[in-house]
């Protein structure tokens, strides 16, 4: 293929954030030098399109893989200031389903099995926890942006997180759902 469609290019992005996040799990402490995450997320990025596109990819592979660069370069000095403030990355790719923690009855014994995949969940020892949802789109929008309206909740994806990791005995306040936002206007990257 010589491009990657709009959902090809947000997978490809989460895969690298994934990876990343994998590496940040296993450390002491959280790494907080931006120029360090860089190079992580730089290392991650052309080690993937190597396995995925070989060596040599077609020009609309090589200008996403740019593009994508260009925005995991913003927002290296934003996680960096995250860990300085004292969050922790806790969990990567939370999966509540078949390959993952059990999937928690919703909404009472009686209801459904909730499944889900959370991109990622952190934790400050002051603020608790928070979970995130990574987003690629070209509009940067918030949370409340994209999930409400005047009358409320009209997607549910991130208030049915609160009841996957209430599952696993985490507390996330409704303020502490969020997103992670690598849009393609570096100003709006972040948290």
């Amino acid at each position: 293929n010589d491009s990657l469609d709009a959902m090809g290019f947000g997978s490809f992005l989460h895969e690298v954030l994934e990876q990343w996040g994998r590496l940040e799990l296993k450390r002491e402490t959280p790494s907080d030098d931006a120029s360090r995450i860089e190079s992580e997320f730089m290392d991650i990025l052309d080690r993937y399109v190597r396995e995925r596109y070989g060596e040599h990819q077609l020009p609309g592979v090589r200008l996403q893989v740019e593009i994508a660069r260009h925005r995991l370069s913003a927002f290296a000095p934003r996680q960096a200031q995250r860990a300085m403030e004292g969050w922790r990355v806790r969990m990567v790719e939370a999966d509540f389903g078949p390959r993952g923690f059990d999937p928690p009855l919703y909404p009472d014994q009686d209801g459904l099995y909730l499944h889900g995949k959370i991109d990622r969940v952190d934790q400050h020892d002051v603020h608790g926890y928070q979970a995130l949802d990574y987003k690629t789109g070209a509009k940067g929008e918030t949370p409340e942006e994209a999930h409400r309206n005047k009358n409320g909740w009209i997607d549910l994806q991130l208030p049915l997180y609160r009841v996957l990791l209430k599952s696993r005995d985490i507390e996330v306040a409704p303020d502490g759902l969020g997103y992670i936002s690598l849009p393609p206007d570096s100003s709006r990257s972040g948290f």
